[in-house]
């Protein structure tokens, strides 16, 4: 067996499609956000799907207390939301404040300019020995709000620059 190459490690975990997401939640009147690309459906039946977002973002604990999340897609021609949430709001800051929103059956913000939701009840948090949590969530409900083509990257953004607050789009 050949030697593994890095760079064609990376270049084969780059064509692994991903989108970008607004990952939404709320607890006792406060909500918060945060952009991710790390979503990935990992059953159908139930539908689940698994996210990764950084350690120590304003929607973590709000994740954890409410026992949910909303991931609403966002789209190619979506400029609003990808500004809005290039920089994750402070502690408290409801970053929702000048966004048409509605309440999911959860109580997590929808935000009416994504192309969809959906709206998750949190089965469990994965710590890695890293600098990210992964979340596991079954999906209870959802609806496509829009119709726009979703923003797909294939190795041409990275999470850092979301973390950084980069443009990625």
């Amino acid at each position: 067996m050949p030697t593994p190459d890095p760079c064609e490690i990376d270049q084969a975990i780059d064509w692994i499609p991903r989108g970008l997401f607004l990952v939404t939640s709320a607890h006792e009147g406060l909500r918060s956000g945060v952009l991710t690309q790390w979503v990935q459906q990992c059953l159908s039946k139930p539908p689940m799907v698994m996210i990764a977002l950084p350690k120590g973002t304003p929607v973590e604990p709000l994740i954890r207390d409410s026992h949910g999340f909303v991931l609403c897609q966002i789209g190619q021609g979506d400029r609003i939301l990808h500004h809005k949430f290039a920089v994750p709001p402070t502690r408290g800051d409801d970053p929702f404040d000048t966004l048409s929103t509605f309440p999911a059956p959860s109580g997590a913000p929808v935000v009416e300019l994504a192309m969809n939701y959906l709206d998750c009840e949190l089965l469990r948090k994965v710590e890695l020995d890293h600098d990210h949590w992964l979340y596991a969530g079954l999906v209870r409900n959802g609806a496509v709000l829009n119709e726009d083509q979703p923003i797909i990257n294939a190795g041409s953004t990275s999470q850092s620059s979301l973390d950084n607050g980069e443009n990625v789009a």
